[in-house]
This record gives structure tokens, C-alpha cells and sequence, in this order.
């Protein structure tokens, strides 16, 4: 999944999210260039035509709901979603969470057991019941994060193992951040 999500003047009306099959790559290959048949165009409006600026995608791996976490301010989020299985359409307002100022990027892990959301300046992490929706794991406690602080930090990823996760800034040729669970 890729969002075309951001919106910094809050003025769009709807935003896209590309759904591609994942390709199989040769890690201990040469880089290659892929053709990636199938993506899909989903296109998705906010509730009574509000438009949000947002740079969080969340895509849940065990029931397949998608949540778009915006970018705000006082760090009291909205989280708005769309159930599986996912088609163009309305989001909606699934809950309010304090995600901290200005959302950048987060991620759900590979077992959908853990959601982070991370700012430019921290990043926590939730705990989440895997019978509830997604955006159920803002209403549990949260814990802080270790992070470095990026020139732009915008984007956390959990590790394939579930054992950790990388960060990485925007720009020309950032350094990835790897953390791992104690």
C-alpha cells in the first residue's frame, strides 16, 4: 500500500491509496527494476466532504482495515478508517487519538499485535486486542519509543520479524535507524 495522503493546506477533497501485490525479490541479488502488474487505485473521501492533512498510513495485516492517522498540531489525531474489504470510497471518524504533535509516519507490526505513530520529535506504541479493530489500540495505554531525532523524520517501519523497526528522514541518501525490542 502507498498513500497519496498529504495535504498540508487541507483542501482535497479525497485522497489515493495504491494497493500493488508485493513482488518477490533476491535479497542477496543485484538491485533490479520491476514492472509491478496489478496496482490498484483506491480512492477515498473524508466524512461530509472534510478534507485532512495526513501522513500516516496503517494497513491492519490481520483483518485488512485501513486507517489514515492526520497530521495535527495539538496532537489530538483523528483516525479515520475503511474496512476490509477495502474498496473506493468514504472513510470514517473511527476516534480521536493523542498521538503527539504533527504525525508523521507509523506502522502496524507483522502480527497487527502492536500500532506506533511517530512525530518529528517521539514516537509511541500501542498494545492491541486482535479481536477489535484497528483503530481500538489508541483507546489503551501507550509507551514511548526510542527514536533519533531525523532533520525530517517522517516515516517508521516494523521489522518483518516483529523484533524491531527502522526510521528513516526524507532527503538524498538518509540514514536508516535500526531498533530492536529488548
Amino acid at each position: 500500500y502507498v498513500g497519496d495522503i498529504g495535504d498540508n493546506n487541507a483542501v482535497r477533497p479525497d485522497i489515493t491509496v495504491y494497493r500493488v501485490p508485493e513482488p518477490a525479490v533476491d535479497l542477496a541479488g543485484p538491485p533490479v527494476d520491476l514492472d509491478l502488474p496489478g496496482a490498484e487505485a483506491l480512492v477515498f473521501t473524508y466524512p461530509k466532504g472534510q478534507a485532512a492533512d495526513a501522513e500516516t498510513l496503517l494497513v491492519d495485516p490481520v483483518r485488512g482495515d485501513l486507517c489514515v492517522v492526520a497530521k495535527r498540531l495539538d496532537g489530538l489525531a483523528e483516525v479515520h478508517c475503511a474496512a476490509a474489504p477495502l474498496t473506493s470510497g468514504p472513510l470514517t471518524l473511527a476516534t480521536t487519538a493523542e498521538v503527539g504533535n504533527l504525525a508523521t509516519g507509523g506502522s502496524v507490526s507483522p502480527d497487527g499485535r502492536l500500532v506506533a505513530v511517530r512525530t518529528y520529535l517521539d514516537a509511541r506504541l500501542w498494545r492491541r486486542d486482535l479481536d477489535m479493530p484497528l483503530a481500538s489500540a489508541f483507546a489503551s495505554p501507550d509507551c514511548p519509543l526510542a527514536l533519533v531525532i531525523e532533520m525530517q523524520g517522517e516515516s517508521l517501519e516494523f521489522a518483518a520479524d516483529g523484533l524491531g523497526y527502522f526510521t528513516v528522514s526524507e532527503g538524498a541518501n538518509p540514514a536508516l535507524h535500526a531498533f530492536r525490542r529488548q
